[in-house]
């Protein structure tokens, strides 16, 4: 029986090749621990270079029957270069206007006018920019964080006023402010579905949304003054998310010195035509073609998920809750610091509003695993049975307590929720889903009505 012919030979070597790496490589993926997190990403990319070499070797044709079945026909190598070449010419000229600010390639993993909306502001170191309406299908900030499929694509929509703010309708006078970050912004709910619109249909008084994504209590204490109590409110509910606010403050201060010695344009959010490695990296043709295979390939090739455990709603479903690691965080003497920045943020903010016969209330937004990680299972190897939030509450409420402020703490109320198996945040995502929304209007509505607010 004679030999089988070696170009025969190339392609069933190549074809072993490429499946047993491959095979190796998803079940490597299916194993626990950061090493093997790192070594199937490393795999990965030598897959994608390893089964491109194969389709050139094991494809490359006829050949002498005496030639080695490990040869390749000099034809072949000379197209296999010249292919290469100019692929890799190809992608530079395309990465080219991605570079310099014209074309973002962010879209082949996700609708991006929510997240990346925003232009320099010199009081407020950044805003959403003013009258945008957008709608469109988002993914979560966990699964996009982390590149996987947690759940389908939400569908909602976005709109901003005149002064850039998450409102329906332009106002000048509103009874109820809301002051806040993405929270209270409403990250992964539709207009409808923000707890000021919630809100403003509850105690049917005009409700204003001043919340930002990103800002810090900082921030917040700019816009109270600019753009808040001009409104003539009776009421300020100015929140407090215990997660990050204490770092994006820090970050505001960075800015607020840069522009000691810098035009607002030099902060990013218009740069024109030049290079930018932060804007080229997010917009990058290769980066996001390669988020968007291994997005692709997850159920083959799985990535890590985020830090999950599983939760039984009161329906008896299971659901999967991810987190962010916020909780994973020491509480140190920094955070202490910073701590005391937002707290005289807090009285700067109510005393300006006293003078004005402004009710301004501090709210405590807890994060996600506060109030959800004692009713989670959690895998055996799981960094969350490691992981304790800090005791900000506590502080918080001694803080209110000690200058007499009227504060309301949304922890205790989420927990007791969470213990009657009733979902307030998104399972995939770190916010709040429509319910929780409706639950902290609810909990404003009840201020409201406590404060005996209802006569002007």
């Amino acid at each position: 029986m004679s030999p089988a012919h070696p170009s025969f030979q190339r392609t069933a070597l190549s074809g072993c090749l490429v499946v047993a790496w491959w095979v190796g490589v998803g079940l490597l993926s299916r194993a626990t621990g950061p090493w093997a997190d790192v070594w199937t990403e490393r795999l990965f990319l030598g897959g994608l270079v390893l089964t491109y070499g194969a389709c050139w070797f094991g494809g490359s044709g006829w050949s002498s029957p005496w030639a080695s079945p490990w040869s390749m026909p000099r034809r072949t190598q000379l197209r296999a270069i010249g292919t290469t070449l100019t692929l890799v010419v190809l992608v530079a000229l395309l990465e080219l206007p991605a570079a310099f600010g014209l074309v973002s390639y962010a879209g082949l993993l996700e609708a991006t006018a929510v997240t990346d909306a925003f232009v320099a502001d010199a009081a407020l170191s950044f805003r959403r920019p003013r009258h945008v309406s957008w709608t469109g299908r988002v993914r979560s900030d966990l699964a996009s964080s982390w590149n996987v499929p947690l759940a389908p694509r939400k569908e909602i929509s976005f709109t901003t006023d005149a002064r850039g703010f998450r409102n329906m309708t332009d106002r000048t006078q509103a009874d109820v402010v809301l002051i806040g970050d993405s929270y209270v912004e409403g990250w992964y709910v539709s207009d409808d579905q923000t707890a000021a619109n919630v809100l403003e249909q509850r105690l049917g008084v005009p409700v204003s949304n001043l919340a930002v994504s990103g800002y810090g209590t900082l921030q917040e204490l700019e816009v109270l003054r600019r753009y808040g109590l001009p409104m003539r409110p009776r009421l300020v509910a100015w929140f407090f998310f215990e997660g990050n606010d204490l770092y994006d403050d820090q970050g505001f201060e960075d800015t607020m010195l840069f522009l000691e010695d810098h035009e607002v344009e030099d902060l990013g959010f218009d740069l024109g035509l030049r290079f930018d490695w932060p804007r080229f990296r997010r917009a990058s043709l290769v980066r996001n073609a390669h988020g968007w295979v291994r997005q692709a390939v997850h159920p083959l090739v799985r990535q890590p998920l985020p830090p999950h455990g599983w939760f039984l709603d009161d329906t008896g479903t299971r659901h999967l809750l991810a987190y962010h690691d916020y909780a994973a965080l020491p509480f140190t003497e920094y955070e202490a610091e910073r701590f005391g920045t937002t707290k005289q943020a807090i009285r700067d903010g109510v005393a300006l509003g006293r003078d004005l016969g402004v009710v301004v209330v501090p709210v405590f937004v807890p994060m996600k695993f506060r109030v959800y990680g004692r009713h989670c299972t959690f895998a055996a190897g799981s960094q969350c049975r490691q992981w304790h939030p800090w005791d900000l509450p506590e502080r918080f409420s001694t803080f209110c307590a000690t200058e007499g402020l009227e504060c309301l703490d949304l922890s205790p109320l989420m927990q007791a929720e969470a213990a009657a198996g009733r979902l307030l945040y998104a399972p995939e995502d770190s916010h709040w889903n429509e319910a929780g929304h409706k639950f902290v209007a609810a909990q404003l509505h009840t201020l409201w009505q406590r404060l005996e607010l209802d006569s002007p």
